[in-house]
């Protein structure tokens, strides 16, 4: 999980453990399975909306900003990333929130998504080389089960 507001970063062993961390305790019953997960409605519309303050995140609220998957198809097999920000992204057509290199967050997952899905009115355009320096891009996008030349091409996103 990374959160682009804080910088604040954290692995978990599984889906369900990573959605209960990104939600702030607020969805704890997701299925261990992300891709039964995204298909089921009532899943979807928790990750939507702040996700509520805990003691433990000293009254941080949370907002899912999208999954990303390390194979397509949006399946967990290969590994996820959760990222979440202080806010959610507004429907303007600008960029929100900026992540220029995922290597100084998540250097594990340079060149590795293959496929996503974006929450709380995030599209988001992956970026081949870092945000500023150009390249391949998705363009902004809500969800893509496959990128095509895409794919494992991954060092910079942008959600908004």
């Amino acid at each position: 999980m990374y959160n682009v507001s804080t910088g604040a970063t954290a692995c978990h062993s599984t889906f369900r453990a990573a959605v209960v961390d990104a939600t702030n305790g607020k969805v704890t019953n997701a299925s261990p399975v992300a891709r039964t997960a995204l298909s089921d409605t009532s899943f979807l519309k928790r990750l939507e909306g702040p996700m509520p303050a805990t003691e433990a995140t000293a009254a941080a609220v949370d907002y899912v900003l999208s999954i990303e998957y390390d194979i397509a198809n949006l399946s967990p097999s290969g590994g996820t990333l959760t990222i979440t920000a202080g806010g959610p992204c507004v429907a303007d057509g600008q960029r929100d929130f900026t992540v220029n290199d995922v290597r100084d967050a998540w250097p594990s997952w340079n060149d590795r998504i293959s496929s996503f899905q974006g929450f709380n009115t995030c599209d988001v355009n992956h970026y081949e080389h870092q945000v500023r320096n150009g390249g391949d891009t998705t363009g902004p996008k809500r969800s893509m089960t496959t990128m095509g030349d895409m794919s494992n091409k991954t060092t910079g996103l942008t959600f908004g």
